[in-house]
This record gives C-alpha cells, sequence and structure tokens, in this order.
C-alpha cells in the first residue's frame, strides 16, 4: 500500500511546527526568568547576582514558610514553662536539658529562614531567643546564679519579639506553679 505524498508532507511539516514550539516555550521560559531577576533588581535596587540573600528572601516569601513556626513555638513554651519548674528545685542538670531543648527549637526556627509580611523571623528568633538563651546558659554556670532574674530576662525577651512582630497579644508569663501532671523537676540525689 503506498502513502500519499500529500499526508508525508503533512506529518513533516506537523512535526516540525511542534518541535519549532517546543523550542520557542524554552526560550519564553528563559526570557520569563530574566524579567523576574529584573524586576527583583528595580525593586531591591540591587543586582540579584550580587545580593543571593534577596533572591533567597524572595523565593522564600513566595513559597511561603517552610516549617510552620507555631508548632515549635508551642515546644518552646513546655519547656520554658519546665525550665521554671526546674529552677525552682535548683536542678541544674534538668534546667540545662530543657536549655538546650529550647536552642534546638530556635535553632530549627533561625535555620529555616522564615519570613512574615517580609520580616525575618528567623532573625529575630537569633536577636532575641538566642542571644537570650546564651545569657542564660552563661550565666547558670555562676555560683551566684539568680535564677529568678535570669528567668524574668528570657521570659521578657520572648515577649519583646512578640511585640516587634506585631505579636503583643500573645504573652509569656513567668508560671505560677510548679507542677506539671507527672513529672518531678526535683534534685535526684545523683547531681
Amino acid at each position: 500500500m503506498k502513502t500519499n505524498p500529500f499526508v508525508w508532507f503533512l506529518i513533516l511539516l506537523s512535526s516540525g511546527i511542534a518541535i519549532y514550539a517546543v523550542v520557542r516555550l524554552i526560550q519564553v521560559n528563559a526570557r520569563m526568568v530574566d524579567m523576574q531577576k529584573k524586576i527583583l533588581e528595580m525593586e531591591t535596587g540591587l543586582k540579584s547576582s550580587s545580593r543571593p540573600d534577596l533572591m533567597e528572601k524572595n523565593n522564600q516569601e513566595n513559597e511561603g514558610e517552610k516549617i510552620e513556626i507555631v508548632h515549635n513555638m508551642v515546644r518552646l513554651q513546655q519547656y520554658h514553662y519546665k525550665l521554671h519548674a526546674a529552677g525552682k528545685y535548683d536542678n541544674r542538670p534538668l534546667m540545662e536539658f530543657y536549655l538546650h531543648e529550647m536552642e534546638e527549637e530556635m535553632l530549627a526556627i533561625k535555620d529555616a529562614k522564615v519570613y512574615e509580611d517580609s520580616i525575618s523571623i528567623s532573625d529575630m528568633m537569633k536577636n532575641y531567643g538566642l542571644s537570650a538563651l546564651s545569657k542564660f546558659q552563661t550565666e547558670l554556670k555562676l555560683k551566684d546564679f539568680d535564677f529568678n532574674s535570669s528567668f524574668r530576662v528570657l521570659t521578657e525577651s520572648c515577649n519583646n519579639c512578640h511585640k516587634t512582630m506585631g505579636h503583643e497579644y500573645i504573652l509569656i508569663t513567668v508560671p505560677e506553679k510548679t507542677d506539671f501532671y507527672n513529672q518531678s523537676f526535683k534534685k535526684t540525689g545523683n547531681e
């Protein structure tokens, strides 16, 4: 059976058009990426290639948070409470444990490069949370360590960060009780 030369012509023509369309789509996509970079440069006044942090910030804002920080904050609040209970019993090994747990949560937020309304929550955690926590850890090693004072400063740092972020309605307090249902915070005698 012979194929009509006109059919072959149509097959070759449609194949050529398909290849041309794919090449054009690739070119258009490359132009769109270049245009996005130029728009970022116009908005920031800086070349994006010279400031990769701006590209990362822009990408982060467009992608949304990579972590849901409310989960980290709930754990921080729980460790804050337990740190207070351990401090009331002067249980330094337990205080060190909860300080370490708090540090892990804070570092997770800092390292996630989280933004809210162009404000880096990660930087805020570094400047408020981690710096106050480091101060507390240093003071804990002193002989004349004043738990109440150090804990109050740590708590105020949390609230100052919340205020700076516009979340002053999230107010962390010094716990009034040291009970945590099924955990004792007293020294075990092994310290």
